[in-house]
C-alpha cells in the first residue's frame, strides 16, 4: 500500500472522529485560525521570508517550519475560540451531527489542495527531469508552473526563481544544481513523491471529488502523473 494512501485514509479517518467528538464549530475555528496564518504569511511571504532570513539567519526550509508553528499556535487560538461557543446550549445537537459530514468536507478538500500542490511540482520538473541544461524559456515554463499553485510557490524560495533566470537571461543554460535547495526539492519529487502519486489508488478518486468543489482547483484525476 502506498505511503500517500496510508496518509489520506488517517487523514479521513480523523476528521471523521474530530466530527463526531467536536462537532463542526471547534474544528472550524481551529481551521480559519490555521489557514488564515498560513495564508497572511502567503500573502506577504517575500517580507516573511526576507524577515526570518535577517533576524533568525533561517533558510526557506527553517522559515517553512516557522511558519507551520505560527499557524499552530493560531490554530490552538481557534480551537480555544470554538470550544466556547461549542459548549454553548443552542450550538449542541445539530452541531454534532453536521460536524462528521462537513469535517471529512474540509478533509478532502485540504487533501485535494496539497494533491494539486504535488501535481503542479510534476508539471514543473517532469519536463526538464532528462535536460541536463536549461535554457531561459524553460526556466520561465518552471517558474511560472510554480507560481500557478500557492503550495507549490510557498515551498520555493523565490529567489532561486530569480537567480536562475538571472543565469540564463544573456542566453547561457544552467542546470538545478546552481540552486540547491530547488535541486534537493526536485530530487525529492523525483525519487519520492513522484512514484506515491504514480501508485495511489485513493488520489484519483480524491482529485475526481475535489475538481467539482469551486473555486478550489481545476485539476482532475487525469492529471496524475502515469
Amino acid at each position: 500500500v502506498p505511503v500517500l494512501d496510508v496518509m489520506i485514509i488517517v487523514v479521513l479517518l480523523v476528521a471523521l472522529v474530530i466530527g463526531y467528538q467536536k462537532g463542526i464549530i471547534q474544528p472550524l475555528m481551529t481551521y480559519l485560525f490555521f489557514f488564515g496564518a498560513l495564508f497572511l504569511i502567503y500573502r506577504d511571504r517575500g517580507q516573511y521570508l526576507a524577515g526570518v532570513e535577517k533576524y533568525l539567519h533561517a533558510n526557506t526550509v527553517l522559515a517553512i517550519a516557522f511558519a507551520l508553528i505560527i499557524a499552530v499556535v493560531a490554530g490552538y487560538a481557534g480551537s480555544v475560540v470554538g470550544t466556547a461557543l461549542h459548549r454553548m446550549p443552542i450550538a449542541r445537537g445539530i452541531d454534532g451531527f453536521l460536524g462528521i459530514f462537513i469535517n471529512v468536507g474540509i478533509a478532502i478538500a485540504v487533501v485535494y489542495f496539497v494533491l494539486t500542490g504535488l501535481i503542479t511540482f510534476d508539471k514543473a520538473f517532469s519536463p526538464f527531469a532528462n535536460n541536463a541544461k536549461l535554457t531561459n524559456a524553460q526556466v520561465t515554463t518552471l517558474t511560472n508552473q510554480i507560481e500557478s499553485n500557492p503550495l507549490a510557490a510557498a515551498l520555493v524560495d523565490p529567489k532561486d526563481l530569480a537567480k536562475l533566470k538571472s543565469e540564463t537571461k544573456s542566453g547561457q543554460a544552467t542546470t538545478l544544481s546552481t540552486v540547491t535547495q530547488l535541486d534537493n526539492l526536485n530530487s525529492f519529487y523525483q525519487d519520492f513523491v513522484r512514484p506515491q502519486l504514480r501508485g495511489s489508488r485513493i488520489a484519483p478518486y480524491i482529485m475526481r471529488i475535489g475538481q467539482k468543489i469551486p473555486l478550489l482547483g481545476h485539476d482532475g484525476p487525469n492529471d496524475l502523473p502515469k
